[in-house]
């Protein structure tokens, strides 16, 4: 991000710069901060945002869109945000699209593109994709079913503490020794 002063008080900004002051603006908005809370002005402010390309502020709309904090629920607009965000590098963006896929929620239910979006976020150090991995794989979901991969990931989540994800690890050590 860079930014200049030109001239006498004449301030010049980048589009990176101006996103994150929209996005800045729609979350102060959303959480009511200073302003009363307004998910619609918020929504405004997000796709100001997003418009520059801010993968935050797309994420956002995604979650507007997937709770209904815009009037309605539109899963398929929410993922089609997610996956967006996705495609931009953002880590959440990515496990939300898997999820999405995962579960048919907003899109056609594909276990091996999910597994493909949880991959990316864990590599990208998303713990509860970490913890998805290690479902897809003691489930065969999207790929071969490999209790010790299941395992590998399970022990990646239960390194942040992620829900019982220790002793699903356990559970498949286990059973990989026995097959």
């Amino acid at each position: 991000m860079s930014f200049g002063i030109v001239g006498h008080g004449y301030f010049v900004m980048n589009e990176d710069y101006q996103a994150l002051l929209y996005l800045a603006e729609g979350i102060k908005y959303w959480n009511g901060e200073g302003v009363p809370c307004d998910h619609m002005q918020a929504k405004t402010w997000f796709e100001k945002a997003a418009q520059l390309g801010n993968e935050d502020a797309i994420y956002n709309l995604g979650i507007g869109y997937e709770y209904g904090d815009y009037g309605y629920v539109d899963l398929a607009k929410a993922f089609e945000y997610y996956k967006l965000a996705a495609s931009k590098g953002l880590a959440t963006g990515m496990s939300k699209t898997g999820l999405f896929l995962h579960l048919g929620k907003g899109c056609l239910q594909d276990y091996a593109e999910a597994f493909i979006w949880f991959k990316k976020a864990a590599e990208n150090g998303n713990i509860g994709s970490m913890y998805n991995l290690g479902v897809c794989y003691e489930n065969g979901k999207g790929i071969d079913r490999d209790y010790e991969k299941a395992a590998y990931w399970y022990e990646q989540a239960a390194r942040y503490n992620y829900e019982n994800s220790a002793a699903l690890a356990a559970q498949c050590r286990l059973k990989a020794q026995n097959t």
